[in-house]
């Protein structure tokens, strides 16, 4: 078999095809800087070659992150971080959870969540738009956790207690964040993907279509329309099957709108 560019590779294995080696990757991990300095010092003894050239020879991935850097003072959540020493080097751990002290619903509802308008997504496309350029890497949009966004902002023993004795606080955090990160995917792929790739369905059979007014479903397949269905490409619709006991004036409302909603004549 011929040798595969690393971006062939990772797409071969994940279609379940053979490749000419097993993919390698380090998403959401590493090595840490003094595991480095004596890999760095081994290498350079033994095979006259620096650490970081060595890794650069096999690693098949490169991730670019949803949020930007992880080791930032105060990321977009409200999450507090500071460097925390263990001798021979640091990792950065949170010192503040915004959300840990909230013990109602109606105090973490009204708590200031991110909205990816407020979000420079730009950076993270020209970060791709870069990588595909110049690198033959496979590509990773990495960092956009459900669970772990959640517990940053709540804590980790504090999430765990809630999913047992308050449920409705962490289901509402984890429901915020999964919008979060599904509208960013939206923007990201629709805005600069558009014309290789169609999307399907989308509208909410979960939350917005059972339990949303008449005005949320319709302005929820405004928002859809108007995201995807630029420039073609998009065939609306449900998310998935339309449960039972969702209201029938929803579903009318839904199909209505999608029908009367065209906004690019």
């Amino acid at each position: 078999m011929r040798e595969m560019s690393s971006r062939e590779r990772v797409l071969a294995a994940l279609n379940h095809q053979e490749t000419d080696r097993i993919p390698i990757a380090m998403v959401c991990g590493g090595i840490n800087p003094p595991a480095m300095q004596a890999l760095d010092k081994y290498l350079r003894m033994n095979r006259r070659i620096d650490a970081q050239t060595y890794i650069n020879s096999f690693l098949d991935v490169a991730e670019v992150w949803v949020t930007g850097d992880f080791d930032q003072e105060l990321d977009m959540w409200g999450v507090a971080r500071k460097e925390v020493s263990y001798g021979v080097g640091s990792y950065s751990e949170i010192v503040h959870y915004p959300l840990r002290d909230k013990i109602t619903l109606q105090e973490i509802r009204q708590y200031a969540f991110p909205w990816v308008k407020d979000m420079q997504v730009d950076l993270r496309v020209g970060e791709i738009k870069h990588l595909r350029k110049n690198s033959e890497q496979a590509i990773v949009l990495a960092n956009a956790n459900l669970f772990e966004t959640s517990w940053y902002m709540r804590g980790f023993e504090k999430a765990f207690e809630d999913m047992l004795l308050q449920p409705d606080l962490i289901h509402f955090i984890m429901d915020r964040v999964t919008t979060f990160f599904t509208d960013y995917f939206y923007e990201i792929l629709k805005d600069n993907y558009g014309k290789d790739l169609c999307f399907e369905g989308g509208m909410c059979v979960q939350k917005v279509l059972p339990f949303g007014t008449i005005e949320e479903v319709r302005d929820e397949c405004r928002t859809l329309i108007s995201i995807l269905g630029r420039n073609g490409g998009y065939l609306c619709g449900p998310s998935h099957f339309i449960q039972a006991g969702t209201p029938a004036e929803n579903i009318a409302a839904y199909f209505d709108e999608a029908m009367g909603f065209y906004p690019f004549r």
